[in-house]
């Protein structure tokens, strides 16, 4: 009796060990029969987008779009639908969206990391709009060439009221008086388009700085010549 319990027991242990090995290998088997269906799944996707654009040589992974709900804060996948295939190339810094219900590339986007399958957020912010460039006004100066008192006073009210993006910063007396055309002489370049409306406005001519006269702080300088008196 003790001999027929002791074979009893052994052969209970040897058919332990039987079905603990079996186990092993099917769970084995499965695993890796699960790496090679993702495997597949992977080159079959890789094989139809291939065929609709040009994929860089690097191997991607594969995710798939199984609750769009949850995606509704993502706008890389807003567009998606349960069943989309999403195709991530890490190192080239490109994320894919495919619908293969249809065939088609639903989007394309650049992406620097991969965040839970979407890109991340501020790789998708778009740059900055600068800022509105504000012109800047041509600062101008007016030199008296007559021996009229006050007569740059009134061509700078004339300028003002006809001429915009100008400031006049300085009026003051020529070293001569004898001037009798008004000269505009644009000293820094910087505004050639207002030297000439002013010229236009006081029928004056664009000439260079006269060798007796300083040349001042200014884009503009204007002297004013006998041709500008009422």
């Amino acid at each position: 009796m003790d001999r027929l319990k002791k074979t009893f027991s052994l052969l209970l242990v040897v058919l332990v060990i039987v079905s603990v090995a079996a186990a092993g290998y099917f769970y084995f088997k499965y695993r890796e029969a699960s790496n090679n269906n993702n495997q597949a799944e992977v080159e079959q996707v890789v094989n139809e987008i291939g065929k609709l654009m040009l994929l860089p040589d690097e191997t991607p992974s594969l995710a798939t779009v199984v609750d769009k709900e949850q995606l509704n804060q993502q706008e890389f996948l807003q567009a998606a639908e349960n069943g989309d295939k999403v195709l991530i190339y890490p190192q080239n810094g490109k994320a894919i969206l495919y619908r293969p219900s249809i065939g088609r590339i639903i989007d394309v986007v650049p992406v620097k990391t991969i965040d839970n399958i979407v890109p991340n957020e501020n790789d998708l912010t778009p740059s900055p709009t600068p800022p509105e460039r504000v012109e800047e006004n041509a600062q101008v100066v007016l030199y008296n060439g007559t021996t009229t008192a006050g007569i740059t006073a009134d061509v700078s009210n004339q300028l003002l009221s006809s001429v915009g993006g100008i400031e006049i910063i300085e009026r003051q007396s020529a070293n001569r008086t004898d001037y009798v055309e008004t000269l505009v002489i644009d000293i820094s370049g910087k505004f050639p388009e207002k030297a000439a409306e002013m010229s236009a406005e006081l029928n004056a001519s664009i000439q260079p700085l006269p060798s007796d006269e300083v040349i001042p702080a200014a884009d503009i300088l204007v002297i004013v010549g006998s041709n500008s008196v009422p």
